[in-house]
């Protein structure tokens, strides 16, 4: 709702729409291949630093949150990777896991955590503020010392058109908070992903607004 409009034109923003609600989010992990040379998140910003360009990290989509927050990550922080995009996380998987890249920075989908618990993936850093819960020894971006770079994670929400009256939006926000309640539910999200604190209407407007200051000087 953020990115593709200021990417493309599409003939919407994210002001189109009423937030309800957060359903889930999904951090990224810039991963590496169990046979990589880089054991931790620090032997690979070396690397980086110490040769600019010659990390390649692939992304789903160069405008997609993952390759814009590499631009970030390099104009903010002088972290400079070779961005290489491909078509989503199917790509980005068989590239790693042949060579054909040296890390991805990838949404921690289901089929993502399982190739972490199989050792196929090493997860070296969290897009998360805080460290994952289920990813407790991988250290955040803002833990390394990269302010800011917490937006390469996608959020799932609840919306409706514009103008939706309020009464219509307290109910599907308390409707959404009730179903958020439910272990089934949660199940089939996926508990990792489903916020520990519900965050409604406010907190999704509040993503929205500072995704789009965050990016729209870089894509705007």
């Amino acid at each position: 709702m953020v990115l593709t409009p200021l990417a493309n034109e599409v003939g919407y923003t994210y002001e189109d729409i009423t937030p309800i609600g957060v359903m889930a989010d999904v951090p990224s992990v810039l991963a590496v291949g169990g046979d990589s040379p880089y054991a931790t998140a620090e032997d690979l910003v070396a690397a980086a630093e110490a040769d600019p360009g010659t990390v390649d990290v692939g992304v789903p989509g160069a405008s997609t949150p993952q390759g814009v927050e590499l631009q970030r990550w390099a104009d903010e922080h002088d972290v400079e990777v070779t961005v290489v995009p491909f078509d989503g996380n199917a790509e980005m998987t068989t590239a790693l896991l042949g060579g054909g890249v040296d890390a991805v920075l990838i949404n921690a989908s289901q089929d993502v955590t399982g190739r972490i618990d199989s050792g196929e993936f090493v997860p070296l850093i969290a897009s998360s503020e805080e460290r994952l819960e289920w990813l407790p020894d991988v250290p955040t971006f803002t833990e390394l010392g990269f302010e800011g770079l917490t937006l390469s994670g996608s959020t799932f929400g609840l919306a409706g058109p514009a103008g939706l009256p309020d009464d219509v939006v307290t109910t599907l926000e308390d409707t959404l908070r009730s179903c958020l309640d439910q272990d089934e539910v949660r199940e089939g999200i996926g508990e990792e992903y489903v916020p520990e604190e519900f965050a409604g209407g406010d907190e999704l407007t509040d993503i929205l607004e500072r995704t789009q200051e965050v990016y729209e000087p870089i894509l705007g």
